[in-house]
């Protein structure tokens, strides 16, 4: 598997659903319920993805865009700035979750090809949502 951090991630298909559903809401409500995903026991690929895309526009919020972030997305975020940043410890928490090899799918996948840069990206991702 290449690895997919940041915005390269985004353009996977279970993150551009997750993220179609963003553009389209009037609230946040999407990306808490990514976060809100990850504290299952166990968190599958698909759950693990939207929570990566969903700290991505928490990130953007913060002033910390992804300079790949799509424009209407980086817009979205902008619009609700406020309460995305009060999500950004629950989007520092989602990635040490989706970082951790027991609790989920997604790491158990990229851990399965070469040796890749996605667990940098997501600590550089985590690193962003940081206030």
């Amino acid at each position: 598997m290449r690895a997919l951090g940041g915005a390269e991630a985004l353009r996977t298909m279970t993150h551009l659903t997750g993220l179609a559903e963003c553009v389209k809401s009037t609230s946040v409500a999407p990306v808490l319920a990514a976060f809100q995903a990850t504290t299952a026991k166990y968190i599958e690929a698909p759950e693990g993805s939207r929570a990566v895309a969903a700290a991505e526009v928490v990130a953007a919020a913060l002033g910390k865009p992804d300079p790949k972030l799509p424009p209407a997305l980086l817009a979205w975020s902008q619009r609700y700035v406020g309460a995305l940043t009060k999500l950004a410890p629950s989007a520092h928490a989602a990635l040490g979750r989706v970082l951790d090899p027991k609790a989920s799918e997604l790491r158990q996948l990229w851990a399965e090809g070469k040796p890749n840069k996605w667990p940098d990206a997501i600590t550089n991702l985590q690193s962003r949502v940081t206030k």
